[in-house]
């Protein structure tokens, strides 16, 4: 089974030619070089490409499925974009319905009604819907329309290029048979969401946000936007993954005993938090810590001594789980009251 370890990430960086984080040269406009270690690592954030990079000229974009309710993997990135917004960036949020809806046979009814819902989600988590926009999919025909016309530069081998690593753990597990054409419509439009605000002038530079899990989707969609000679740059900033609960590689919506889920009760979340066995050599596998790393309700300081404490596993790192199990339930009840 694959593992999302420091050796998994340091063969994709070298494989794909990205940077690790804290290799960067240049933090971005309103990000101290520590604040971007809050990534794992990038493409396309070189240095003459980040000093370029303006809070007025970048569009920041990550994008959310709805077919389930949000697990905290999912809800880490909604956090993230929250953390560009605030350092004054442009941001959209993708709703992907017609994603779930092609991809993964969600009913389009329900689909609709979870929209509404990840909405209001979303602005309670503190995203602000006048400085920033969160949007759903079915309702824009000027991306279906861009994703459209980019068709004439996407080949069939550029699908496969893209599958994920865990395709294969998926379809052991029957939960995915493939890139079939319904998955290759929710890719194109993919491709079309990162390209569309390039593609009409209104923004020069693209950073994506998504776990290093679907990083393939963004160097794929810049080289479409370079076949269809726009001018502009689609960059990606990814995460380190969180391991699941009960030996699953991941969190995740289609692996339903591997997360915290929004829905979950108070004692649900302090169950996982403080008694799920939790091995690790180094504190950067613990599950607990890669969930305090990932919500971004710490400073960068405050995480290197959560790092320590962790490290130690004393009753120390019981008193700190305690307080984030806590934090993790005032978060996470907010999908209750959306």
């Amino acid at each position: 089974m694959l593992k999302f370890d420091n050796e998994y990430y340091q063969k994709v960086v070298k494989r794909y030619g990205y940077m690790f984080c804290n290799e960067l040269v240049n933090p971005l406009e309103g990000f101290t070089m520590k604040e971007m270690s809050n990534w794992l690592c990038a493409y396309n954030l070189n240095n003459d490409i980040s000093k370029e990079i303006t809070t007025k000229n970048t569009l920041v974009i990550m994008g959310v499925g709805v077919n389930k309710e949000p697990h905290i993997g999912t809800i880490s990135q909604i956090l993230r974009a929250i953390y560009f917004q605030n350092r004054g960036y442009d941001v959209q949020v993708i709703l992907g319905d017609l994603d779930s809806y092609n991809a993964r046979t969600s009913q389009i009814e329900y689909v609709k009604k979870s929209v509404e819902k990840y909405r209001r989600f979303i602005i309670g988590l503190g995203f602000d819907d006048y400085r920033g926009t969160i949007r759903n999919q079915l309702d824009h025909e000027e991306v279906m329309k861009t994703a459209f016309i980019i068709a004439s530069k996407v080949k069939d081998s550029d699908f496969s290029d893209v599958e994920e690593d865990l395709s294969e753990y998926y379809k052991e597990q029957g939960i995915y048979t493939g890139i079939e054409f319904p998955v290759k419509q929710a890719i194109l439009l993919m491709f079309a969401d990162f390209i569309h605000n390039g593609f009409k002038n209104k923004y020069k530079h693209i950073i994506v946000l998504s776990g290093i899990d679907e990083h393939t989707y963004v160097p794929k969609a810049d080289e479409i936007a370079q076949r269809m000679g726009i001018d502009m740059t689609i960059s990606g900033l990814f995460s380190s993954i969180i391991k699941g609960f009960n030996n699953q590689p991941k969190m995740s919506k289609s692996l339903g005993d591997s997360s915290i889920w929004s829905n979950m009760s108070r004692k649900e979340i302090e169950d996982l938090i403080l008694n799920t066995t939790d091995e690790y050599l180094t504190y950067e596998d613990s599950i607990v810590y890669q969930l305090m790393a990932a919500t971004l309700q710490y400073t960068v300081p405050q995480l290197e001594t959560i790092a320590k404490i962790c490290q130690d596993n004393s009753s120390e790192w019981l008193t700190e789980k305690r307080k984030f199990a806590q934090e993790l339930f005032k978060i996470c009840n907010i999908w209750n009251y959306s």
